[in-house]
């Protein structure tokens, strides 16, 4: 990729981007892709890649862009301010669904399902998304807290413009997914967008916590980080020398599942991985407006019996149920019962 700063342009140009895109500021939302949200000393800026019509095919957000960063493409930064006034006096128009989850709970199999149509874009967490809901400290914010509530929201509302041009389709429909820790902000994001259907992915937390404890990634990175701990969940008390990673994992997973349970979930439906099936993502599909074809079952019953995450789709999805069962410790058993067995299965009665 293109060193970065040689092409960082100001808010107050009137198009900071022509140099590398041409004369229109359209071309923002046809040949750009957002990476990422900085903070640096020329203020907090989007950097974006040229990726001309590419769309989002891989499971996630991340892998879209590892595979169109390896083209080296052209590298522009923006300010905030700047992607904001692209929108003009244009209605935002809102996303067709949001898709919340605790992890390794077959959230990806559903997004997989729902993009099998022209139509559909799916963002998968999405860094650019992902960074702007970070919470943080007054001190740490890039405006004063009254007025970043405000810019943030715009933000998303331009990046995700940006991004919904990603679809083949003449009458694209977005649906964003966002990442596990984004249900300790569920509350904010269904304030901001109430009437967007909004689907939760859960599981058992005995064999989300198995995977996580294997994986060692996402939020489990946070364990022995008292500072990050405190910025995205509040924590304050947990110090990892006295608090294990299986009690760790799982007051985590019930802190997620709590945070859902605090929400009004109206327009929101709540599925457990148990029940996904060919005939239930077919359901999920029309709870987001989304029409099926006989080709389209045809091609979700496929889905359904590759791997999720694979790009290529030619690993075979095996059921792991009981194996996670299996190497679940009592340790970890302990933990689970005790700190999130009892809000999951208050949100699992919800399940339809």
């Amino acid at each position: 990729m293109k060193d970065e700063d040689s092409l960082v342009f100001g808010s107050n140009e009137t198009n900071p981007l022509s140099s590398v895109l041409g004369p229109s500021t359209e071309a923002l939302y046809h040949e750009l892709m957002p990476v990422s949200v900085r903070s640096g000393v020329s203020g907090t800026r989007i950097i974006w890649i040229k990726s001309g019509d590419a769309i989002l095919a891989e499971p996630f957000y991340h892998q879209t862009l590892a595979r169109l960063q390896a083209r080296m493409p052209p590298c522009v930064s923006t300010s905030l301010e700047w992607l904001i006034g692209q929108g003009g006096d244009a209605t935002f128009r809102k996303p067709a669904g949001f898709i919340f989850h605790m992890s390794r709970c077959g959230s990806t199999l559903v997004c997989n399902a729902l993009k099998i149509s022209e139509d559909v874009i799916v963002v998968a967490e999405a860094a650019p998304v992902l960074e702007l809901l970070t919470p943080s400290p007054p001190s740490m914010l890039p405006y004063p807290v009254m007025r970043w509530d405000e810019v943030r929201w715009k933000t998303l509302e331009g990046i995700l413009m940006a991004l919904r041009s990603r679809s083949l389709g003449e009458n694209p429909r977005l649906i964003v997914k966002f990442a596990s820790w984004n249900a300790t902000v569920l509350r904010l994001i269904r304030a901001w967008c109430p009437d967007v259907p909004c689907l939760i992915v859960i599981r058992d937390p005995l064999e989300v916590a198995v995977s996580n404890l294997s994986a060692n990634s996402g939020w489990m990175a946070f364990y022995g980080s008292p500072d990050k701990l405190k910025r995205f969940f509040g924590w304050e008390f947990l110090d990892a020398p006295t608090v294990s990673r299986e009690d760790y994992c799982a007051r985590l997973l019930g802190h997620l599942c709590t945070s859902m349970l605090r929400t009004d979930l109206t327009k929101c439906r709540v599925i457990d991985y148990d029940q996904l099936n060919p005939e239930r993502l077919i359901a999920i599909r029309g709870f987001f407006g989304l029409q099926t074809t006989c080709e389209d079952e045809a091609l979700i019953t496929s889905i359904c019996a590759t791997y999720s995450k694979d790009p290529m789709r030619s690993t075979p999805h095996v059921d792991d149920r009981a194996e996670k069962q299996r190497r679940a410790s009592f340790m970890l058993r302990e933990a689970v019962r005790t700190h999130a067995l009892s809000s999951y299965l208050q949100i699992r009665s919800l399940a339809v």
